[in-house]
This record gives C-alpha cells, structure tokens and sequence, in this order.
C-alpha cells in the first residue's frame, strides 16, 4: 500500500468517526443515557477492557511483522553477500557486471 492510499484511508476513517459522533450526539437525549454513575462506571469499564484488548493486538501483530520483517532483511543480505563473493569468482567484465545488479 503505497503513502496515498493509507492517507487517504486514514481520512475516510476519521471523517467517517466524526459523522458518527455527530450523528449519536444528536440522537440521544440531552441529559444522556444513564441516571446513575455507576451504569456508566460499569459500561466505561467494559468498553475499557475490550479496547485494552483491541490494543494488545494490535501492538503483538506489529512486534511479529517487524521481526519476521527483520529475519528476511538479514536473509537478504547473506544472500547479497553471498552472490558478491562469488562473482569475484568471475573475470573482471563480468564481475563487474554482476556487481553492479546486486540490491540489498
């Protein structure tokens, strides 16, 4: 995915988040929905708990791309360094030649 389309994501989610806040706002009663407190505590703490989740998640998935991310770099750059040496293997024109298309 290429820096447009995520900003462009990004945007459409936020634009998309607001439309909704506007849209319960204007739905529920002014005084809101709970009389008490402690209705509210307890809803809080739910929705709280499934975020604190949702988060958790979403930061393993991150640390496991990185690190598989990590592991083929490094198998990368062995290869590169592998195919170095051996076009030293060759003659002058030719190693250089393959030099020269080697990309880490």
């Amino acid at each position: 995915m290429n820096t447009s389309t995520a900003g462009i994501l990004i945007v459409a989610a936020i634009v998309v988040a607001l439309a909704a806040l506007v849209l319960v706002r204007r739905l529920l009663p002014s005084g809101g929905l709970f009389i008490e407190d402690s209705q509210a505590g307890g809803v809080f703490g739910v929705v709280g708990s499934g975020f604190a989740v949702l988060l958790a998640f979403v930061i393993f998935t991150g640390f496991n791309s990185y690190g598989s991310a990590r592991t083929n770099a490094a198998v990368e750059a062995v290869a590169v360094r592998q195919m170095f040496r051996t076009s030293e293997l060759f003659g002058e024109d030719d190693g250089d030649r393959l030099r020269a298309d080697l990309v880490c």
